[in-house]
């Protein structure tokens, strides 16, 4: 329930065009009453960051990471809830981390970590970071899902896409005329200095 959850969304990529070759290896440990506590936080770090509350996520994963500091995907939780907080170092290295952590047959757990990092850095407009991410995304993946890698592969070669702002948050412009010359436009929302006599 817990990967259905978490990587709906952001797995968008992998849901398209694999034919199941990528599988999830993450097996809930449940050895320990601590090994349980922190499988529960980080389902429920994974569903507050559906909901996105960031917050409450980043809450909930440190919680589970003092119970269990190498679970890799408490790590995830805490790095996708500080890039929803902008939060953007913290989070590379927190993705970083969780990345390390998987198993290095869990192909599926390393991959995600890597897609999700440079998604975010993309979205950021770190797009040196993000492209050298969507490139080792593409290894990774590419012996099990062609078609994936050579997506990331686009996306990395077609750079950051300029992310506009929404509506509300974008400037709005309008002509103003000034002295001597023609009128321009200057968004409405800037301070416009008083003309000097």
């Amino acid at each position: 329930m817990r990967n259905t959850l978490m990587f709906a969304g952001c797995l968008s990529l992998l849901a398209g065009s694999a034919r199941g070759e990528l599988k999830p290896l993450h097996h809930v440990d449940v050895s320990s009453p601590e090994r349980v506590r922190a499988e529960q936080l980080s389902t429920e770090a994974a569903n507050a960051l559906v909901r996105a509350d960031y917050g409450r996520a980043l809450s909930l994963a440190e919680q589970g990471l003092a119970v269990d500091p190498k679970d890799p995907w408490l790590h995830y939780d805490r790095g996708v809830a500080l890039f929803g907080m902008q939060r953007i170092d913290e989070a590379v290295s927190e993705l970083d981390q969780a990345e390390q952590l998987f198993a290095p047959d869990d192909v599926w757990g390393r991959s995600v970590a890597i897609y999700q990092r440079a998604i975010k850095l993309q979205q950021a407009g770190r797009c040196r970071q993000a492209d050298a991410d969507f490139r080792e995304y593409a290894q990774v993946v590419r012996p099990y899902d062609h078609a994936a890698a050579e997506l990331a592969m686009r996306y990395d070669a077609t750079g950051c896409p300029t992310y506009k702002a929404p509506i509300a948050a974008r400037p709005t412009y309008e002509r103003q005329p000034v002295r001597g010359r023609r009128a321009q436009p200057i968004p409405r929302n800037c301070i416009i200095p008083a003309p000097k006599d």
